[in-house]
């Protein structure tokens, strides 16, 4: 996220001193300083059915490469299904154990021509996600989720911690 509030800023969107100084901080802490701590899913995929994409900028986990992807992306089924993806820097807004669902958020940027000055253009998305395995993230906590797509969603593989800003605090 701190990265999109970055290049908004390169761009001339408008951002102020401060919400600049929050992003430098919050990249700096999210990206210099992430937890390895290391949580699976419970649930595995053979690696035969899951793909990542040839190329893909994104991050290692479980000895598999998983592309960057945004909730929106992943909602509209944009990279197809049975692809390796990780949401990165997804606040964890609700963990229902009842219905064994776990729902991240983040704010997304629209794009805006470097020439033009667009307002504010953030949006949040959020994602539920089925969670049978476990252990599960905490309500509060911050993590790149991975998974492999489905149609619409996500099936979660597992999470790493990450020290980024919660969204509400962002």
């Amino acid at each position: 996220m701190a990265d999109r509030i970055i290049q908004a800023a390169r761009a001339g969107r408008g951002l102020s001193m401060a919400l600049c100084s929050v992003a430098v901080a919050a990249m700096l802490t999210a990206h210099a300083w992430a937890s390895p701590t290391t949580h699976g899913a419970g649930t595995t995929q053979p690696v035969a059915t899951t793909t990542a994409a040839t190329g893909c900028s994104g991050l290692p986990y479980g000895g598999q490469q998983y592309c960057n992807a945004t909730i929106s992306a992943v909602h509209a089924t944009s990279y197809g299904v049975g692809m390796r993806v990780v949401l990165r820097d997804v606040s964890v807004t609700a963990v229902n154990t009842k219905t064994k669902t776990v729902t991240v958020a983040a704010l997304e940027w629209s794009t805006c021509p470097p020439d033009k000055y667009c307002g504010a253009t953030a949006t949040v998305a959020s994602l539920t996600v089925v969670w049978t395995g476990s252990p599960r993230p905490a309500r509060g906590q911050v993590i790149n989720l991975f998974g492999t797509t489905t149609a619409g969603s996500l099936k979660p593989v597992g999470y790493l911690t990450t020290s980024a800003c919660y969204i509400d605090y962002c």
